[in-house]
């Protein structure tokens, strides 16, 4: 058995400005935020392993924590005294078991929960500018069961295949992004379902190729947004900025002092925002990179240049997206 105890505390100053073309004038007139935000953390943990026969092995764990997230309001000028604590609490646990079948295969299954708070950055987001933190933001908590194999045959090929779901309650979602600033709110639970594969395989003494590939349903399972006199239901949404469906393929050649690498990387569609009006295409081909290196000495002096060109098949892809970008503006 293992026990512990994590104490962690961070202390920061946040001061905001009003944009005045680009420059602040004085602090007097453009200062709008001024706020020192304290975060002291407390964590018990206790897990232990027990193997009650050779191929067998079972895990289990628990965790208690609690954090108090404080804030001390500077800037008193509006009239207003922003300064609170929130104390915000969860034990979370863990079980789990794996079954080794001899080197080609060890099958695993672990049911976990977790607990997420808000970070102080999303806690003082608040539309209307004033100080303080959000009230109304909650942690989420997470409940995720997965299962799968993994192995390796013959000590050329190392495989992984697990499935996995994961519940989300009370969501910390990202519902708006506007002049450069994100806001966050709770959505009521998403469900994430998936698969993922994954093998590394020695195809020749100077090859090697690998693949990851992920297959996910990230879904709103409840999510309801209030619209002014009405109330808009989300629920069987897809989460905003994730796809359903992402590759990615490598190989490697060696060669004496030369390397050559492809990178290959594939992406389905996706929406960037929460009511799926803003679709964002997939990769179509797929973003192909290619990278040959040298390493060597030259004189006393170690030497690893290289050239590479990305992009190879000059695929038009969104590589980033900002959720639920203000006016529909996600692409990057």
């Amino acid at each position: 058995m293992n026990f512990g105890v994590d104490v962690q505390r961070s202390f920061d100053i946040r001061r905001n400005w009003r944009a005045t073309g680009g420059m602040r004038t004085a602090a007097t007139d453009t200062l709008v935020l001024d706020q020192g935000e304290s975060v002291i953390a407390l964590g018990a943990f206790a897990s232990g392993q027990w193997s009650p026969v050779a191929p067998l092995t079972l895990s289990t764990g628990g965790r208690f924590d609690r954090l108090t997230f404080g804030v001390s309001d500077n800037f008193l000028s509006d009239g207003v005294n922003n300064s609170a604590n929130r104390d915000l609490s969860a034990a979370t646990f863990h079980t789990g078991a794996s079954w080794v079948t001899g080197p080609r295969a060890t099958w695993y299954a672990n049911v976990s929960t977790a607990f997420e708070t808000p970070t102080t950055t999303e806690l003082s987001a608040l539309q209307d500018g004033a100080g303080g933190f959000n009230p109304d933001l909650d942690p989420q908590r997470i409940l995720t069961v997965e299962g799968g194999v993994r192995g390796d045959v013959g000590g050329r090929l190392r495989y992984t295949a697990t499935v996995f779901r994961t519940t989300y309650d009370d969501a910390i979602i990202q519902y708006l992004e506007t002049t450069g600033r994100a806001f966050f709110r709770n959505a009521g639970q998403t469900r994430n379902t998936g698969l993922e594969l994954g093998a590394h395989a020695a195809l020749t003494s100077w090859l090697d190729a690998s693949v990851a590939w992920t297959e996910s349903r990230y879904r709103f399972a409840r999510y309801r947004i209030p619209n002014k006199a009405v109330v808009d239901t989300l629920d069987g949404n897809q989460v905003a900025g994730v796809p359903d469906r992402f590759v990615r393929l490598g190989l490697r050649g060696r060669m004496k002092s030369f390397t050559l690498d492809a990178d290959h990387t594939l992406s389905g569609e996706m929406f960037g925002d929460d009511r799926n009006t803003v679709r964002v295409e997939s990769w179509g081909k797929g973003a192909l990179n290619v990278r040959l290196g040298w390493s060597g000495d030259v004189g006393a002096t170690r030497l690893a240049p290289f050239v590479a060109v990305n992009n190879v098949l000059n695929e038009a892809y969104v590589g980033s997206v900002t959720l639920n970008g203000a006016n529909g503006r996600v692409l990057e």
